[in-house]
């Protein structure tokens, strides 16, 4: 297992923050006119969750899908950012297809259709929450490699049928009241999983006998990002399962 354990940016060797930078910063502006970051319900929703989340706690996005996306869109997307850049090394290109968990707006596929652009992907946003996935339309119109698919079913359901597919799960186990790893078929498909610390170490109980790539750090923020998410430092976590 190959484990960063909490360092900075510049202390990570073969990582290109200025990449990243700029990345996230054409998104930030192409993005800026879907959410409001600074929209007094959203923020006051953002403290609420920082302070008061657990996980397994089920959120309603139908009710608020809209002061959680102005809260942490831009936060996420940089976390996927950072981590899929960073696993680029490690992350196998022999898909067809990515599935995109609990996708919300796509925030994960948007991160590797940007950073992977010349791969002939095809990506399928699975969310249960109808706002959610009539908002993933809107924010990737032009992606006409992206399909949404609105669905309420359990994983061994949802993936049935998929084979050489890479599994995107950001912030999505952390809301299951159970989940079963057996059901992601690793000798056919691969794992990403974007999460908090603490569920990631929970899928780390489960995993099959596979290669695994964790990172763990922090990384303090440009000033320019800093200003935009309104805070110095980022915490990362991701796993990596390979068939």
């Amino acid at each position: 297992m190959f484990n960063i354990d909490f360092k900075y940016m510049e202390e990570l060797d073969e990582y290109n923050a200025e990449v990243d930078e700029l990345l996230f910063t054409k998104l930030y502006y192409k993005y800026l006119k879907f959410f409001n970051p600074n929209d007094k319900k959203s923020l006051l929703f953002k403290e609420y969750i920082e302070k008061f989340y657990t996980l397994k706690q089920n959120l309603n996005y139908e009710e608020i899908f809209m002061e959680y996306n102005n809260a942490f869109f831009f936060r996420n997307l940089l976390k996927c950012i950072i981590s899929i850049n960073y696993l680029k090394n490690n992350l196998s290109i022999a898909y067809s297809n990515i599935i995109d968990l609990g996708s919300g707006v796509g925030t994960a596929s948007i991160a590797i259709d940007e950073l992977y652009g010349n791969f002939d992907f095809k990506f399928k946003l699975i969310d249960k929450s109808k706002k959610q996935i009539s908002l993933a339309k809107d924010l990737n119109k032009g992606r006409a490699n992206f399909t949404f698919l609105n669905k309420d079913e359990s994983i061994e359901k949802i993936l049935a049928n998929e084979n050489n597919s890479l599994i995107l799960a950001s912030y999505y186990f952390c809301e299951q009241n159970d989940f079963n790893l057996e059901n992601i078929r690793f000798s056919s498909n691969s794992l990403l999983v974007i999460d908090y610390e603490v569920t990631i170490n929970v899928i780390l109980e489960q995993i099959p006998d596979c290669e695994v790539v964790r990172i763990k750090f922090a990384i303090k923020l440009p000033n320019k990002i800093s200003l935009i998410l309104q805070q110095d430092e980022l915490k990362i976590n991701a796993l990596y399962i390979k068939r």
